[in-house]
């Protein structure tokens, strides 16, 4: 009897995960927008080291960011990982804003806050 059980519960942990991968193909075949991997109007932004906090005010008010929340730290504890709120309408073009973004020489890297 446990034996069954078990083939059972392996049985629906093969096939469950298969099922709901079909159900998010079958969404979007019907036409139906699948939501982005990422939260809107928000991108996290990995500031170079030494690039100071007045730095930091001004490329926001450059690109239009605001500051939610500082993440990482780099060395001395300088916080240098930040999650920014982006105001709506600046990033109609992710892959061009994230670039724009990544070419200023105070930015290590920046990337969508994905999901």
């Amino acid at each position: 009897m446990l034996k069954k059980i078990l083939v059972l519960i392996l049985i629906i942990a093969t096939v469950l995960p298969i099922l709901l991968a079909e159900s998010d193909a079958l969404e979007a075949a019907r036409g139906r927008p699948l939501p982005p991997p990422f939260v809107a109007n928000q991108v996290l932004v990995n500031f170079q080291p030494g690039v100071s906090t007045a730095d930091i005010a001004t490329f926001y008010a450059k690109h239009g960011l605001v500051e939610k929340e500082r993440l990482g730290f780099g060395p001395g504890d300088a916080p240098r990982l930040r999650l920014v709120q982006v105001k709506p309408g600046k990033m109609t073009d992710h892959d061009g804003f994230i670039r724009t973004l990544e070419e200023d020489s105070r930015v290590e890297y920046a990337e969508l806050n994905y999901t």
